[in-house]
């Protein structure tokens, strides 16, 4: 599946991994380390990650001037995966067998897809008591997409349509009541799902108004005293964002503390290493991906089999 995802991306590589393994010396050397920082350019990881390929590189530098290319690519993949590991994300199923309630907020900028990554995720947890929050009160349609996603899964939603609330932290609240209602009959593990309004990461009051909206959530949820539950915020960005996607994720971060990234979109043009790129700069693990409009189009991070298929 991944090679198929990153096939892409993968050919940035070629030519790195073609250089003749004849060849040594400084000047082959040289040659190899320029052309996999091109590559890794290209890929959409950032100057500082490269930097630190490059630097293990260097330090191995001796023992890389008259080998074969493999011996590359075990230092690559040595030097990457600790920048994974400190980034290592949460498996939701496990929270779910060990809390009553998983509170999923899904966030992110215009059109980055979190109302049909939400559809994806209500799809994926069909075995458990799945219910779906819309407080995305400002885009006029977004309540309609958001009822025919629910309604194509099967699974019950809450809107400002069904609430008094105008605000989105209001129907936030109001959301939290009515699915620990409904999950009263019968004490199911219960996915809530929050769908959010799209928003730019630069426009202050409205990353102030998503943080509204989390403290809502953690309000209501508090309210019942005996309650399991654990609240995550995820933060969905567009594969195709490349570089661009890691001020987005710190200035979500800043504002609601994000616990993870859902990247969208890879089938298309996006190259991946922008993944890479978050997890060495903030330590936010990736925690799904997803690749086609079908609602089965998710799929859980495998660290290592995208690092194997990265490069």
């Amino acid at each position: 599946m991944w090679s198929k995802l990153l096939a892409k991306t993968n050919a940035l590589f070629e030519s790195f991994r073609q250089s003749d393994a004849t060849d040594t010396g400084q000047a082959y050397f040289e040659d190899r380390l320029e052309s996999l920082e091109e590559a890794l350019f290209r890929a959409d990881v950032d100057g500082a990650s490269i930097q630190v390929v490059l630097d293990a590189l260097r330090t191995q530098s001796p023992s890389l001037k008259n080998t074969d290319p493999q011996a590359w690519q075990t230092v690559i993949m040595e030097t990457l995966a600790p920048l994974l590991e400190t980034a290592k994300g949460f498996d939701p199923d496990t929270l779910l067998a060990s809390h009553d309630v998983l509170v999923l907020m899904l966030c992110g900028v215009n059109g980055s897809g979190k109302t049909t990554t939400l559809a994806k995720l209500a799809h994926a947890f069909r075995e458990h008591h799945v219910f779906v929050i819309g407080t995305d009160t400002f885009r006029a349609a977004a309540d309609a997409q958001l009822v025919s996603w629910c309604n194509r899964v099967g699974v019950p939603y809450f809107t400002q349509e069904d609430g008094k609330g105008s605000s989105p932290s209001a129907v936030a609240f109001q959301g939290i009541e009515e699915a620990l209602k409904q999950r009263d009959s019968d004490k199911r593990k219960t996915l809530i799902l929050v769908d959010t309004s799209g928003r730019l990461h630069v426009d202050a009051p409205l990353m102030e108004e998503l943080a509204k909206v989390k403290r809502s959530l953690l309000k209501a949820l508090d309210a019942y005293a005996d309650l399991r539950y654990s609240l995550k915020s995820l933060l969905v960005i567009d594969g195709t964002t490349g570089r661009n996607a890691l001020p987005q994720v710190k200035q979500f971060d800043e504002a609601v503390q994000v616990d993870g990234l859902i990247c969208t979109k890879l089938d298309a043009s996006a190259k991946g290493g922008a993944l890479l790129s978050i997890a060495h700069h903030t330590q936010i693990p990736t925690i799904y991906v997803t690749a086609g409009e079908s609602v089965d189009a998710l799929h859980l991070f495998e660290a290592e089999a995208y690092l194997n298929s990265l490069i």
